[in-house]
């Protein structure tokens, strides 16, 4: 079984990439769709013109990771 790399406030250990997620996080969201299959330029885009959906976004993201990497769900 495969587990988290970070615990729930792990963002904190990397800086860039939490100023840059506070910044836009339509970009760090892009980018985890991509790296899951996902389309990077329509999460984006879905995150800028319907702000709520980025909450769906975030679950679906979550998902696909703990799918692709074992993950069982806690």
């Amino acid at each position: 079984m495969g587990s988290w790399s970070n615990g729930l406030c792990g963002c904190f250990n990397n800086c860039s990439l939490c100023l840059v997620t506070y910044i836009a996080p339509c970009y760090t969201a892009g980018k985890n769709a991509d790296a899951t299959g996902g389309s990077m330029p329509m999460t984006c885009l879905a995150y800028l013109l319907f702000a709520p959906a980025g909450i769906f976004l975030a679950a679906k993201a979550r998902e696909k990771i703990r799918e692709q990497k074992g993950i069982e769900v806690s």
